[in-house]
């Protein structure tokens, strides 16, 4: 009889890739699945992937936020983005809704005690500004 080996996750890379693999594949659309993998990939990976979950705190979030928009967007040749362009608060957006989720998710599984980003919150989308002081559109 085989035993049930639980990987122990020590980075945020641990994390995402146990996330993905047991609530993404299972609950994500195709779409959201290849789109959450490329912010992945893209952004979050070589930006804080490497850093230990106990290091990770709110401000450590707000700090990789502000980051993110200081940062050139991967090029897209099918959605035609170029490499100059910034990464946009809509992206920072939906980085932040992965990642509150994935943390969420850690919680009910007993990885982590806490939320670390539940309070990070955008403002809605309504060509104000936003939370960052990027417009909004």
């Amino acid at each position: 009889m085989s035993s049930l080996v639980v990987r122990k996750c020590n980075t945020l890379s641990d994390l995402l890739t146990e996330y993905v693999a047991l609530y993404g594949k299972e609950n994500w659309a195709l779409s959201t699945y290849e789109g959450n993998v490329e912010l992945i990939r893209n952004y979050i990976e070589p930006l804080i992937g490497s850093v230990k979950l106990s290091e990770i705190n709110t401000r450590f979030i707000e700090k990789f936020y502000q980051r993110l928009l200081q940062t050139k967007a991967v090029s897209n040749p099918i959605k035609g983005n170029k490499r100059e362009e910034y990464i946009t608060a809509s992206t920072v957006r939906n980085i932040h809704k992965l990642l509150r989720n994935c943390f969420e998710q850690a919680i009910k599984w007993e990885m982590i005690e806490k939320i670390l980003v539940h309070t990070q919150q955008f403002q809605s989308i309504n060509h104000k500004k936003g939370k960052f002081g990027q417009q909004i559109h």
